[in-house]
């Protein structure tokens, strides 16, 4: 498959370059100018330079594309004007989606943050295990990151991608290892 990754600098997303392009997949990958690529060293991708708020860039970019990967986001836990911050993670998320739809993307797969999950419930004694879909209250949104990941993160319940699945994907593990080239270890995962 021909894959579209943003975000593909930082740590989660250098590491799905890599898996993508261990498993024969061919990568495009959305950076900006000013991104540090090290832990993309030894990857052989397509660059497309951008950022998520060029709608007009991505279309073009996503085009020929099957699948899109959205691992960007802005993360910051202090500044002195979030509005960048929404831009991105709100605004930016919308703009990759409408532009994987518009290209033809059979499949976009949405990175958000575990602090989107509505914290475990007690039932009958015990923690009830959470997903995506629990409810999530204002007070567990302590910071502007995951205010602005959770206005993105669970689309209209009438959110449909016209011959896409779309799912939203909540990492609350690590992966691979911290490493100068955030190379993962040889595993098995879900990609195929």
């Amino acid at each position: 498959m021909r894959c579209f990754v943003t975000g593909a600098s930082g740590f989660i997303g250098a590491n799905l370059v890599h898996e993508l392009l261990a498993r024969g997949h061919q990568v495009r990958a959305l950076l900006r100018k000013s991104s540090d690529r090290r832990g993309l060293n030894g990857a052989q991708f397509e660059t497309v330079e951008g950022d998520v708020s060029e709608r007009e860039r991505l279309k073009n970019a996503m085009s020929g594309c099957d699948w899109c990967f959205h691992v960007a986001a802005s993360y910051h836990l202090w500044l002195r004007d979030y509005a960048p911050m929404y831009a991105a993670n709100v605004q930016g998320t919308q703009n990759v989606i409408e532009a994987a739809a518009s290209a033809g993307c059979s499949r976009i797969v949405y990175t958000s943050t575990v602090g989107c999950i509505g914290l475990p419930q007690p039932v009958d004694g015990r923690l009830d295990p959470t997903d995506e879909t629990a409810p999530i209250s204002e007070a567990q949104m302590s910071n502007h990151y995951k205010r602005s990941k959770c206005k993105r993160s669970k689309p209209p319940s009438n959110f449909r991608v016209k011959g896409c699945r779309s799912s939203s994907s909540i990492r609350a593990r690590r992966l691979g290892r911290a490493t100068s080239n955030r190379r993962p270890p040889a595993r098995s995962s879900s990609i195929s």
